[in-house]
């Protein structure tokens, strides 16, 4: 007799959730999210709709309180982390986090960066 394997169940994305996101008006966004249920847990798509490119979503997981996952731009490479919580039956919190690689100026010491802000300081009073 083979033993049963017990599979853990994702528990299912509320109706909340559940649809097409856009930004409010005054948000600094053009991504439009699509967010759907399906057999193995929650869907994710996300479309740039400035310039209609698609991005890819991945590390979808829903805990059952908070929608997790990664989308990629490509045309930017830009990645972002995001984190959902609905509020309301039209209404989420989003909090996203953007990894970007950056480069060590060369040339530049602690002290031409202290020099910097220093006169930076001076022109603002």
């Amino acid at each position: 007799m083979t033993p049963m394997l017990s599979k853990r169940k994702t528990p299912s994305v509320p109706a909340s959730l559940i649809g097409t996101w856009s930004p409010d008006a005054d948000a600094f966004s053009t991504v439009r999210f699509t967010v759907a249920s399906g057999r193995s847990g929650p869907r994710v798509r996300a479309v740039d709709t400035s310039d209609g490119e698609r991005l890819k979503v991945s590390a979808i997981t829903w805990d059952g309180s908070v929608l997790r996952f990664r989308v990629c731009t490509p045309s930017t490479r830009w990645l972002v982390d995001h984190e959902w919580r609905a509020t309301g039956r039209s209404k989420i919190e989003i909090r996203y986090t953007l990894t970007e690689t950056w480069t060590k100026a060369p040339g530049l010491r602690l002290r031409d960066n202290r020099a910097l802000q220093t006169g930076a300081a001076a022109r603002r009073r």
